[in-house]
């Protein structure tokens, strides 16, 4: 880029943040003109907060657009989907784009358990984040004892996230590391024959799910070492994902769009990948349904119980839209099981507007097609409680004001276009 010439789009986020690896693996994959910026804390107080309202990380500005800012990780892909055009994130319709929102559902949300455990049990971490957020937060402090103690505050504050999380016990501890580890097994048998989760090309179910992996479980030391050691073709997914390495399988398009092989006369000649034969060749492969069963047999319960909570909040209000004001961060508490071991946990409305998402989507389809996607889902366990839930949403959840609003049923199919 020549000098004095700004990016097209300003990302603010840092790479030990999950949302922010989900983000910066789709921009690099939309070959979009970006400069990443990482807050210090002072950023944080005095800039992130007072343009987005909120100390939320990532954010994007769109620098030629007259500096719009767009919150949420989702958002920010659909907001780029609209404006710059070109090949889909979501793939074909269908199945395939079904499979993109649910992964996000759980990337987004059920894999914080593991990525928020791993990161702050192991008591050996302590000296790498010391590091790590120490040059994130206070680059030019230093002094590093000074540094390590004003960093306890923020840290015990992350720290201590785990328990509404209900990881907070060593007992559920073990049991998110045992389903994290079948996860890992699930995927390494999908990836011993395909480059991505759809296939030749990577879809929004690929950087949704790369994100916590890369952000947290593949960048800390501890996590990091077990995955690359243990699961290394997991590992090469991520890396694949981030454009850090090659296919591995033949050339994508999506891989030399917009490169030096774009101007190749005869590009079509090329062996390329088929990009996603995962939904054409007999249906959704053995391998990944491997994959999506975790989904449904540890989640779906979860955010079953989660719109309970939600029901009874706003039956207590008595007002099916909150009365138009934001909802709180928490709206009651639920049990829920991880690899079949049970626990307490509060109620995340946003894991439901994550799901809104899918059950928006959902509405759109008609048909064969809306058939065809409800088939698919009842083959899987808990099936029917996921279309239960979805249909049972009462409204769909957006960002108003950079805080989770309320909207009211008859303007759902106008925001279902994602």
């Amino acid at each position: 880029m020549p000098q004095n010439v700004p990016p097209a789009y300003l990302l603010v986020g840092s790479l030990n943040s999950y949302f922010t690896q989900k983000v910066v693996g789709y921009l690099r994959w939309k070959r979009v003109d970006y400069q990443m910026m990482t807050p210090d804390m002072q950023l944080h107080r005095e800039f992130v907060k007072n343009i987005a309202g909120v100390t939320q990380i990532p954010l994007l500005i769109d620098v030629k657009r007259s500096g719009k800012v767009v919150v949420d990780s989702s958002k920010i892909i659909d907001y780029i989907e609209e404006k710059e055009g070109g090949a889909s994130v979501h793939g074909e319709e269908g199945v395939g784009k079904i499979i993109g929102h649910l992964m996000e559902a759980f990337s987004d949300e059920w894999m914080k358990l593991p990525a928020m455990h791993l990161r702050w049990h192991p008591p050996i971490h302590n000296k790498f984040l010391l590091a790590d957020w120490g040059n994130m937060l206070y680059p030019t402090t230093y002094d590093t004892a000074k540094r390590d103690k004003t960093l306890k505050a923020p840290m015990k504050m992350f720290s201590s996230s785990r328990k509404p999380l209900g990881v907070s016990t060593e007992t559920m501890g073990n049991s998110v590391e045992a389903a994290t580890t079948a996860l890992y097994q699930a995927l390494t048998v999908h990836f011993e024959k395909h480059d991505f989760l759809l296939g030749g090309a990577p879809t929004l179910a690929d950087f949704t799910m790369m994100g916590p992996m890369m952000g947290h479980l593949y960048r800390d030391p501890v996590p990091g070492f077990e995955m690359k050691t243990k699961f290394p073709l997991v590992a090469q997914w991520i890396e694949r994902s981030q454009g850090m390495i090659p296919a591995m399988r033949g050339l994508t398009r999506w891989s030399v769009k917009g490169g030096v092989l774009s101007e190749v006369s005869n590009i079509e000649n090329l062996p390329f990948q088929k990009e996603y034969e995962c939904m054409k060749t007999g249906g959704v492969p053995d391998s990944l349904r491997m994959v999506l069963n975790l989904f449904f047999t540890e989640h779906v319960p979860m955010l079953s119980e989660n719109l309970k909570c939600l029901q009874k909040y706003l039956e207590k209000k008595g007002s099916p839209t909150n009365n138009g004001k934001p909802l709180p961060r928490v709206v009651g508490n639920y049990e829920f099981r991880v690899a079949g071991v049970g626990h307490n946990r509060a109620a995340f409305p946003n894991e439901l507007y994550k799901l809104s998402r899918s059950a928006a989507y959902l509405r759109t389809l008609s048909g064969n097609e809306r058939e065809a996607v409800t088939a698919f889902l009842l083959s899987f366990p808990n099936g029917a409680l996921l279309l239960e839930t979805m249909q049972a949403l009462p409204l769909l959840y957006i960002y108003g004001e950079n805080r989770l609003c309320l909207v009211p049923r008859e303007d759902y199919d106008v925001q279902a276009k994602l």
